[in-house]
């Protein structure tokens, strides 16, 4: 059981970095389909999703921005889980895009249902700092 357990957790980042080198639009699409039903597994992959690279690839980056928000207003308590998981330079990086949101966003409803959630203090404060640079 820990080996089909190891394995699934090998296959779940691979795939993450994977759509991430490549930028793929298509992932996005998929997502977007699935929005009201994607799990906390299916979010944290698309957080992983968005590498450095991604952030020259205009198409991909504002795209990925876009669901950024609609995810967090959909599913804030999954999407505070899955930040606390993941890599500080990763973290950073989402955070950043939290920070400059490509659609118009009503940033003090996001707040509050992001003050509602439980977990990780810091990064609660962390996300709602950087949702409140957003203009």
């Amino acid at each position: 059981m820990k080996t089909i357990l190891l394995l699934f957790t090998f296959s779940f980042v691979c795939n993450a970095q994977e759509i991430g080198k490549n930028c793929d639009t298509k992932y996005l699409v998929q997502v977007e389909s699935n929005i009201e039903k994607l799990t906390e597994k299916e979010i944290a992959i698309y957080l992983r999703a968005f590498e450095k690279e991604c952030v020259t690839n205009v198409e991909f980056s504002e795209y990925y921005n876009e669901l950024l928000f609609k995810i967090a207003e959909k599913h804030p308590q999954e999407v505070l889980n899955s930040l606390d998981k993941i890599a500080l330079e990763k973290r950073k990086l989402i955070l950043r895009e939290f920070e400059n949101a490509v659609v118009e966003v009503d940033n003090q409803k996001l707040i509050e249902k992001i003050k509602s959630c439980r977990g990780n203090g810091n990064l609660k404060k962390s996300l709602i700092n950087a949702i409140a640079k957003n203009k």
